[in-house]
């Protein structure tokens, strides 16, 4: 008989190899599956690896357009322009607010396109990979 700690063990540097080879979207699923997992997926190490390689395998370019309604696509860097998937903007309704000054990573820099009431502008770090933003303090001009 099998003992209870070790009848579906993997070993550790085969899960990462598996999940080094797998999409983010996938990854982020994953993530919640069980701590050991997430500790894995979350660690400096693993996040630095997938990106390794996620820019040896393709690459990718954002594209925001505006007819009539502003919106967010990633597309493949080909001859055709094949998009790769839409995006949905972080902010609901909120698109047509920002531009994109630019990325690193995978982290797009999204600062407002006008002065709020409080004569500041906002700036986002978005990633859109795994969804999540970062809202930056207001800057004063």
């Amino acid at each position: 008989m099998v003992e209870e700690g070790t009848k579906n063990h993997i070993p550790e540097d085969m899960v990462m190899d598996i999940f080094l080879k797998l999409p983010v979207k996938s990854i982020i699923r994953f993530s919640c599956a069980s701590k050991f997992w997430n500790s894995l997926i979350t660690s400096p190490i693993f996040i630095k690896n997938h990106l390794s390689k996620f820019k040896q395998r393709k690459q990718l370019f954002l594209l925001r357009t505006s007819n009539p309604i502003v919106s967010y696509s990633l597309h493949l860097d080909n001859n055709s322009l094949d998009r790769y998937s839409q995006l949905e903007f972080p902010i609901q309704n909120k698109a047509d607010l920002f531009e994109i000054y630019g990325s690193c990573n995978g982290i797009v820099c999204l600062p407002s396109r006008f002065m709020l009431i409080n004569s500041s502008k906002r700036i986002i770090f978005w990633n859109p990979s795994i969804r999540k933003t970062l809202d930056l303090p207001a800057l004063r001009s």
